[in-house]
């Protein structure tokens, strides 16, 4: 992604990061969790742009160019990451004793290695678990993109993120609140990002749709309207309905949403 898109791109991950960090500290906006789903989804759709981006260049390695595409989604975030994760190290020491607050460095240093979510860290850091959620879901993903190209866009990756998706509402009931635990070998809170990814997908395949037609003012005049009732209706159920199945109502909004954003008729 570049220009305007990574710029979105980069100003989503710190929206979120503060949303951990700063307004959800006492539960003052209980459902703005659902701006990491936003920012999973996001992601995916970038992941499909840049494939299909490069598709007809000479791509002889496959695990070369997965870890090239991460290292440029990293070199993206990681200065706020950093900046994010150093300061909620250094605003979280109390009243220990100094060894016992320089003690936590091994969690700062799991943050930073965006390995909180693979198991290795006793403790996971709230603010930035969906980074290494979503880096370790499209390290599953962008190599399953090269093999399988048209069977990912059109099959598997829809119906990854209705099953999915589907599992969460009906064995949880919302979206937050269990990132953290195992389901199989990965955290639930990795499936989550596996799911928002793969809708990536829908977007991409709604926007690409979208963006062939030939509107006149009245189209793109409802594509606009269509952006700004998706937002209402996503902000609303984070406000009105917090950890509840809505949650998922507001994930088929986040889909229109980025589909008509991103169709270059809005």
């Amino acid at each position: 992604c570049c220009g305007r898109e990574k710029q979105l791109w980069e100003g989503e991950a710190v929206v979120v990061m503060e949303y951990h960090r700063t307004l959800n500290y006492g539960g003052k906006l209980g459902g703005g969790y659902i701006a990491v789903d936003f920012f999973f989804v996001v992601s995916g759709y970038f992941m499909i742009q840049h494939f299909m981006g490069r598709e007809q260049s000479n791509i002889s390695n496959i695990g070369k160019d997965t870890v090239l595409f991460l290292l440029n989604k990293m070199k993206n975030i990681y200065p706020y990451l950093l900046i994010s994760c150093v300061a909620s190290y250094f605003l979280q020491w109390g009243d220990k004793s100094f060894f016992q607050n320089l003690s936590g460095i091994r969690y700062l240093i799991f943050d930073l290695s965006l390995l909180n979510m693979t198991g290795f860290a006793d403790r996971v850091a709230y603010g930035s678990w969906y980074i290494s959620a979503m880096f370790l879901g499209l390290f599953i993903l962008f190599p399953m993109l090269f093999f399988m190209k048209d069977i990912y866009i059109y099959v598997m990756a829809p119906l990854a993120a209705i099953l999915i998706y589907g599992w969460i509402s009906i064995n949880i009931g919302y979206i937050r609140g269990t990132e953290f635990a195992y389901y199989g070998i990965l955290r639930l809170g990795v499936w989550r990002a596996i799911a928002g990814l793969c809708t990536g997908s829908v977007c991409w395949l709604l926007s690409d749709f979208l963006s062939k037609l030939k509107l006149n003012i009245v189209g793109k005049f409802l594509i606009s309207f269509g952006i700004l009732f998706s937002v209402v209706i996503i902000v609303s159920n984070a406000v009105l309905y917090p950890c509840s199945q809505q949650d998922f109502f507001s994930i088929v909004f986040i889909v229109i949403l980025v589909a008509l954003v991103f169709s270059q008729n809005s």
